[in-house]
Formats: structure tokens, sequence, C-alpha cells
């Protein structure tokens, strides 16, 4: 069987990476093999999770990926979380929802505007400010 190349993000690494598995992998292998090649960091023994990216539930272990609909290139979203809570704060208004860790800041970011009570928010300065907090929360090397 071929090998294929996976982009993978993974929990507390601000960088993607691209890993090798072989075509007919289990989601679990992808896993593996993302620890092995150095895209996922093992962290206070946490498994980690296996999404798709956009996703909003983790892939099973044993499905292989051609099922999970991973092919050549994919994006694949490796967290310890099943959600992550983001809270936007606006004008003295805080609004709030989960999201699958899988989620875009594109997707956030239409949240966010969608859930704004003012109707003429302009949406690269709210972009700019969700850039400014991911940044703030990112881990320093």
């Amino acid at each position: 069987m071929q090998g294929i190349e996976i982009f993978v993000q993974a929990e507390g690494r601000p960088t993607i990476s691209l890993i090798q598995v072989q075509q007919d992998a289990t989601i679990e292998e992808l896993a593996v093999a993302a620890i092995a090649q150095g895209a996922y960091p093992v962290a206070d023994g946490h498994a980690c999770l296996v999404f798709l990216e956009e996703a909003d539930k983790a892939l099973t272990p044993d499905v292989t990926l051609t099922t999970a609909g991973i092919g050549h290139r994919s994006r694949a979203h490796l967290p310890r979380c099943r959600k992550i809570q983001v809270t936007v704060s606006f004008n003295g208004q805080e609004k709030s929802r989960a999201f699958s860790p899988a989620a875009t800041m594109g997707r956030v970011t239409q949240w966010m505007v969608e859930a704004s009570d003012e109707p003429l928010i302009d949406a690269a300065m709210t972009r700019l400010v969700a850039e400014k907090v991911a940044d703030r929360h990112a881990p320093e090397d």
C-alpha cells in the first residue's frame, strides 16, 4: 500500500506538521505516527483524539483513514479535548459558545460577527481581535 501525507495540527503546537502514514492505516495508527514523527507532543499521559478539520466529533480509533475520508494532504486536528469554550467581549457584552477543537478561525469569526448585537461590526476588525487573542494564548517557545 502506498504512503500518503497528512497535515496535522496538534494541541500545544503553533505550527502545522506534515506526517507520512500508509493509506490503509487506522485513525489510531495516524495518532501513533504523529507522535513518532514529532507532530504531537506527548504530555501528561492523555491520549489525543483525531478530528477532521471542521468536524464536530472525534474519529473512532479503529476506523481506516479511507473510511474516515482522510486522503493525501488532508487536514487532521489532534487535541486532547472534545470541545473548547470561546467567549467574545464587545461593548461590555459577552457571548459564549462551545466549538469543536477542529473549528477554524473562519468559523469562529463568522459566529462572532453573527452573535454581535452591533449590525455594522467590521468583520476584518473582529478577525484581527480574534487573531490577537489567539496569539496571546499561544504557547511560548
